[in-house]
Order: C-alpha cells, then structure tokens, then sequence
C-alpha cells in the first residue's frame, strides 16, 4: 500500500494534535472512571466539575437542567476544584439560547453573549464574550444542557464538537442513571440488594479499566452479570457500523474464563431490531435461534429473555443479551440494571475502539515517512527512547508557553506607555527609556524562541552566553515590565535601585526571566492594594555575592509547599489572586538556569505570612564596563 509522504512541519502538527487529543481522551477517561462510580446527581457534577473545563478548554462551565413542567432551568457552575456550586433559582427556557439548545436538540454557539442568551448575568459579568450550550441527552429523552463559557470568541472543531457531545452525553447518562438508582431504590425498597448490585458494578468498571482486548472486557462484564443473575445464556453482540453483521460472544457453560464466538448476520434478528430502535426486549415466553442469528449460541428457547443496547455518545455498540435458567420474568429492576452496566460497557468498548484507531493513524503517518519507517519496524526495542523525545518535545512547548508570557506582556504594558506618555509630548526622557526597554523586551523575546528552536534541533540543554551584566539594571528592567500587570491590583512596587553596579557574570537573557519569573510570581499571588519590595544587596570579600529578593504580602507557602515549589509542573497550594494563568513552571525554569550560572535560590516564607524568593551570584571582580546597558 502506498502512503503520502508527508514534510517534517505536518507530522510534527500531526504528532502534537494527536498528543493534544491523548491528553484529553485520558481526562476523559480519569472523567469516566470517577464518575462511575459516583453516589449521586451531586456527585456527578462535583467530579464533572474537577475535569470538563480543562477537556473542553474553557474558562467557565455550568449545567442547566430542566424541571418537571419543561418550562425552567436551574443552574449549576462547574467551578473546577469549588465544586458544583447552585446559581439562583428557576430561570424561564423562553427567549434563551440554552432554551435553542433544548428545543433543536443541538449544539448551540453564541460568540457575543448577553444575560439574555444565558440568563445568568453574574456568570456573564465574570467572564464575558463565548459560550456553547449542547443538550444533556439520554436517547430522546432531555434533561438539561452542558455550558461552556471562553473570554474570547472561538470556532468548534468537527473532532472537538464530538466530544463535546460525548461528554454531554456521559453526564447525562451519569445524572439520569442516579436519578433512577434513586427512584428505583425509594419505590422497592431493596436497598440490600442494590448495593450488592452497585458493588458489583465497581469492581466489573475497576475490571475494564485494565482491559485492552474485546475478549477481556466480555469476560470483566459476563463475570459481573452472573453475580447478579442466575443465567442459562448469556452473550454480548458487537455491531458491524451498518447494522448488518455483528460478532457474538457467548459463554461457554457458564464458564467466564471461555467463551465462544460466531459472525451473525443481524438481518430479520431481535438484536438488530433492539439495535436500530434503541430500546430494551424482555421477551417471557423465550425466543429462537434466529432472533439472536446464532444457532450454536441458543440450540433451545423458551427461556425469558432480555436484550439491552449498549450505545457510546449516538451510536450503537452492540447488545447485551441474557437468557433466565428458572421460568422468573426479567423486572423492570433488572432492565434499569441492565441498562446502567451496558452504558458502562459502550463507553469502555468505544474508547477502546477510538483507542486502536488513533494507534491505526499514528501507524500510518510513521510508515509514511521514511526517517520514521524504520523507527515503526523497531517500535517494541525503542519504545523508552520514542517516549524520552515525545516528554523533551512537551517540556519544551511548555517552557516556551511560559517564557513567551512575560516578554509579550512588556511590550504590551510599555507600548501603552509610551501612548499615554506621548499624549501630550512633554515627558520625551520618558518616552526615549521607555523606547530602549521595548527594544530589549523583543531582542529578549526572539532569544528565547531561538534558544528553544536550537535546543530542539539538537536535543540538548539551552546554550548559556555568558557576559558582564548589571544585575540592578536587569531588576529596573523587570520592574518597569511589570508595572502595568501591578497597577491593574493597585500593587506597589518598590524598588531602590543602587548606586553602584551591581557586577555578576551570567546570561542576561536567563537572569531577566529569572526576575521575571520572580516578579511577576509576587504581583500574581499578591492580594490587591498591596507592596511587593524588591531589594538589592552584596556582601564584600574575595567570595562576596550580589542578592535580589522579592518580597510579597501573599498567602506564603505550606509546609507542603516548601518540599516542591522549585519542582517541575508543581502545582501550590495558593491560587493566583486576580485570576491569572500559572503553569507550574517559572520556579523551576529560574533554578534551572540560576544553578547553571553557578547560583542560589530559595524561599523564605510562613503560611499567612508572605513569601520572599531570593537569588544570589557571586559577584564579578573583573574589569568590565557595566554602567552602560546590561
């Protein structure tokens, strides 16, 4: 089979979006895993609330479900590690875009929103511009809508639509099923057996986690159903896309660890007419061979019978399909049960469906390209060093994302400067500073993104350029940078730059994101109307060493803080103050570069009490002209 041979540029945008959709797909998957085992409504929406904005990418998500007339909505914010916090009462459906949603049956997207549209004017003061509402469904059967919220305007993808719509589609499942565990459990009164039935079904779902095969999972779920119930037959028909063919397992004898497999064709059968109508058959009276399309599987009828559909998102999977050993009549207990193990088993048997053709495509654009060819035949031998490259690609992308920050948010805040400075005309001193830190900010800037290019080309470490730099003027340069980012809280700054040069030998790009990193930390975590004090010192001596401190009036650090704040992707206790983005980097990109330039940091902090970070370098007893620019 011949493959197009694709450039460099479109593997590595295949790779990173493939990497992007795994990211996601395994949120999904920590999404569906919690989930199933959650107790209740409430539950569903506390663990919904840790994973959806971060699957969706969005700034704000919430659920709007429906009451009893049709005719109102009551929300519930998906708040991230808040929870599931309720947002007022009743709200009319009428004249709102979510009321769009519920009565097309559709995705909806609304990229300059008005309380109106959402009825939720707090949200929309907070937040702002885009949002998508998509119908939380159940077959036909409505319950409410999943609401996601952006500051930006935003198109969908057809891939992310689909998700989107899994998603929805998982949740309401997840809703409308505690919602009947409910009911089920407050009309019969068999709260016993129930939990017996509940206890069952986390171990079958702990079962399919570890599943990589169809066989594997037929096994986890046949095992889990006969624990249940007191079967004669029991098999599981997995559909070929058009509905005309399915494969079917069954067990062998009641044997879990063995079973049987057939190709049917589903023409004419019971399983396909569950399949196409997507509803439940308990037949009493027992059914024959022909209705399963299987004679070797069902040699006799005349047993009670019941068939389950098993659908993932819109589609259908297949059928779950169990057969009584005594003359006792399938409930409608037994269908709801049924029908909650089978929504689990979809979900699993499609995302290990999605699973095999990711692997598929990955496999044809290696094969594609003639340097990847021979790393696919030696794929098992290499497999360590392919995953160390696909980590130093993501540490990369992300070092880059967050260096990239800062420097743009300078030029940003000293270009509106120079606007209002230049306003009048009268401050030209001003305006010619403030011009040269606008050229260093970019210079700054494109070194980064060179640096990170030749350190992908290369697979090495960042190359450090080592120079005299005055660490008072790079600290002035920092300050200045992040004025506006201060203003916007009312944060002061302080800083009393010295008299003196302040003489170290470093990279000066690496000392600026240092400070950068530092500074901008302080401002971020700092409550408003604040002072974070920036201080400059040295001690003397052959072994004297220059010290810049950041000192800010915010939470402080944890004794847990304090074991992992210079870690990689380490994520802190304190939470940024006026909703800014934290990657989990800065701190541990300033120790890296701090300590290879022969430095020290650390942290001096009580919870409560502020946090003041500090670096330190040895200072340079050379001859070098520092008073010019650093």
């Amino acid at each position: 089979m011949e493959y197009e041979r694709l450039n460099r540029e479109e593997l590595i945008a295949e790779i990173r979006r493939a990497r992007a959709y795994a990211y996601r797909m395994s949120l999904l998957g920590q999404l569906i895993e919690e989930s199933s085992l959650a107790r209740s409504e409430t539950d569903v929406f506390h663990i919904a609330a840790r994973y959806v904005s971060r699957i969706l990418d969005a700034d704000r998500c919430s659920v709007a479900l429906l009451d009893d007339s049709g005719a109102f909505f009551r929300i519930v914010a998906l708040d991230g590690n808040e929870g599931a916090i309720p947002r007022g009462g009743k709200i009319p459906i009428e004249g709102t875009a979510i009321g769009t949603a519920l009565r097309e049956k559709r995705l909806v997207t609304v990229q300059d929103a008005t309380a109106s549209d959402y009825a939720d004017q707090k949200m929309l003061n907070s937040l702002g511009k885009a949002f998508f509402t998509t119908p939380l469904q159940t077959g036909d059967f409505v319950i409410g809508t999943l609401n996601a919220m952006r500051k930006e305007a935003f198109s969908i993808h057809p891939d992310d639509e689909a998700l989107i719509v899994h998603i929805a589609t998982l949740l309401a499942a997840h809703i409308e099923d505690r919602r009947l565990f409910e009911q089920v459990r407050e009309s019969l009164a068999v709260t016993a057996k129930l939990e017996r039935q509940q206890r069952v079904i986390n171990e079958m779902t702990r079962d399919l986690r570890s599943a990589k095969t169809y066989a594997a999972i037929f096994q986890a779920v046949g095992g889990s159903i006969r624990k249940l119930y007191d079967c004669s037959r029991l098999s599981m028909a997995l559909a070929s896309d058009d509905l005309d063919v399915a494969e079917l397992y069954a067990v062998e004898n009641g044997d879990e660890s063995g079973f049987r497999f057939e190709t049917v064709a589903l023409e004419g059968t019971l399983l396909r007419r569950c399949m196409t109508e997507r509803q439940v058959f308990r037949i009493n009276n027992g059914q024959r061979a022909e209705d399963f399309g299987g004679r070797t599987l069902y040699e006799s009828g005349g047993v009670p019978t019941i068939v389950v559909p098993m659908i993932a998102d819109t589609r259908v999977i297949g059928t779950i399909n169990l057969g009584r050993a005594t003359a006792e009549s399938f409930t409608e207990e037994d269908e709801l049960a049924l029908l909650h193990i089978a929504s689990f088993v979809a979900v699993q048997l499609d995302s290990l469906q999605k699973s095999r053709q990711l692997v598929a495509r990955a496999g044809e654009l290696i094969e594609a390209n003639g340097d990847l060819k021979m790393a696919l035949q030696e794929r098992d031998a290499r497999a360590s060093e392919l995953k160390e490259a696909l980590d130093r690609n993501q540490e990369i992308l992300s070092i880059t994302s967050h260096d990239l920050k800062n420097p743009l948010g300078g030029i940003i805040g000293l270009s509106e400067m120079i606007v209002e400075d230049t306003e009048d005309r009268e401050d030209l001193a001003d305006i010619h500073e403030n011009a040269k830190l606008i050229h260093e900010e970019a210079e700054r800037m494109l070194g980064i993104i060179t640096d990170l290019l030749d350190r992908h080309r290369q697979g090495e470490s960042i190359e450090l350029r080592y120079e005299v730099c005055d660490l008072g003027r790079l600290a002035f340069g920092s300050v200045r940078t992040n004025e506006r980012q201060a203003k916007a809280k009312n944060i002061k700054v302080i800083y009393a730059r010295p008299d003196e040069p302040a003489a170290v030998r470093g990279d000066r790009s690496a000392l600026m994101r240092v400070i950068d990193n530092l500074l901008s930390n302080a401002v971020k975590y700092s409550p408003p109307d604040t002072t974070v004090r920036v201080d400059l010192s040295h001690s003397v001596g052959e072994n004297g060493r220059w010290e810049l401190s950041i000192q800010d009036e915010g939470p402080g650090l944890t004794e847990e803080d304090h074991q992992r704040v210079f870690g990689k992707m380490a994520r802190l206790s304190a939470r940024p103050t006026g909703g800014e983005h934290s990657s989990g980097l800065g701190l541990y990109v300033a120790r890296e570069l701090v300590e290879r330039m022969g430095g020290q940091i650390g942290v001096v902090s009580v919870a409560g009490k502020g946090a003041r970070f500090w670096f330190s370098l040895p200072v340079y007893h050379g001859v070098a002209d520092v008073s010019m620019p650093a």
